[in-house]
């Protein structure tokens, strides 16, 4: 299992913030690891999508959307498990907990050096912050 929490300076409206955080078929906008969402069913609080990473890999995701952000399920694909993004008032924080399957297993320890950095930027992009390749 690989744990790990990235947080970012709040430095923006927490409100605009979290308006675009719960608008689901935004994500591949600011999350760039998501290449496409495909939303297959939305009752306003839970969501179910097929996702389209940007490696060569696809999944199944339940995009949940609490008081103060969103988690997401990844029930099938290269890793499972959950993220979880928190907007507080001075910062905010996403929290993963995932298991790699397949090949994926075996660069473990690169994925969540690729997934850290990916999720900084993604928290930057939130907040309209560009992102310097």
């Amino acid at each position: 299992m690989a744990r790990f929490q990235v947080d970012y300076e709040l430095k923006c409206d927490r409100n605009e913030v979290l308006n675009k955080l719960k608008d689901i078929r935004s994500i591949p906008t600011y999350w760039k690891g998501t290449r496409e969402l495909q939303v297959i069913s939305d009752d306003g609080k839970v969501a179910y999508a097929k996702v389209r990473f940007a490696f060569p890999a696809s999944g199944k995701v339940r995009i949940t959307r609490l008081d103060d952000g969103i988690r997401m399920d990844y029930l099938e694909g290269p890793f499972t498990g959950y993220q979880e993004t928190l907007v507080g008032t001075e910062k905010i924080v996403s929290t993963w907990d995932v298991k790699f399957n397949w090949m994926f297993k075996m660069m473990e320890k690169k994925n969540v050096e690729h997934f850290k950095e990916g999720t900084k930027h993604a928290l930057m992009r939130l907040q309209g912050i560009e992102v310097q390749p």
